[in-house]
């Protein structure tokens, strides 16, 4: 594009120099010349710039449609992701998307993360379980949440988020439990709270698409006194 300049300014100080220089007709002629060579240089230098700002858009446009699937790759995992580490980064990915504070801690080691709400004291412990069937109250991870409700100091809200049933249909899955019996009845004198990853999937939703408050969502989740949260219970529908 600087080349294009360029060679303007060098056909405007010659057209400039044969006006000056030249006699008779040359004295016309060359400086007419320079002056078309000129108008078709403009327009080639406009040309050029419109094409560079076509693909620098559809540039753009690659790359937020990148981010877009990459989005949508992450909540689909939470809904069908099996390898449980990844199931947890994803989970962790899509409260960042919600604006919340999401972090590991050496202070509780048997967590899988501590959530906080920004501009609130609300502070939740997450323990985050995939399972192929219902969550049974001797699954490890379920243990350490349980640990965590023990040995918590500031008033967490020990959250347990599941994946269960995952390899079977969202539909049927809302008709199967994400715990079994044995571990609900361990959960019944805590005031652990629990939700499957399809809830978590709907706040999601909820948030992006319908103009909810994350945070407003949350306080209900926080001041949910235990057992199993669904929004349908708030009367919220995606």
């Amino acid at each position: 594009m600087y080349t294009l300049l360029l060679f303007q300014l060098l056909l405007a100080t010659f057209g400039i120099y044969a006006a000056m220089k030249y006699s008779d007709m040359a004295k016309l002629y060359v400086p007419l010349v320079c002056l078309l060579g000129m108008f078709f240089v403009g327009k080639l230098e406009g040309r050029l710039k419109a094409r560079e700002g076509e693909e620098e858009s559809a540039e753009k446009e690659h790359a937020a449609s990148e981010n877009k699937g990459d989005e949508f790759d992450t909540v689909k995992y939470i809904l069908w992701g099996k390898n449980e580490l990844m199931l947890v980064d994803a989970v962790h990915s899509v409260l960042r998307d919600l604006g919340l504070q999401v972090t590991k801690t050496s202070k509780y080691p048997t967590i899988d993360r501590i959530i906080k709400i920004p501009g609130s004291r609300m502070t939740f412990g997450m323990q985050v379980i995939g399972s192929e069937r219902e969550v049974r109250g001797d699954n490890s991870k379920f243990n350490q949440a349980l640990q965590f409700e023990r040995e918590k100091q500031n008033g967490e809200k020990t959250l347990i988020i599941a994946n269960a049933h995952h390899t079977i249909s969202l539909a049927e899955r809302e008709r199967r439990t994400d715990f079994s019996k044995d571990a609900l009845m361990r959960m019944e004198p805590t005031k652990v709270v629990s939700l499957n990853t399809f809830t978590l999937y709907k706040v999601w939703a909820l948030c992006k698409y319908k103009g909810k408050n994350v945070k407003d969502i949350l306080k209900l989740l926080f001041n949910h006194p235990r057992g199993l949260f669904r929004i349908e219970d708030y009367n919220m529908q995606l």
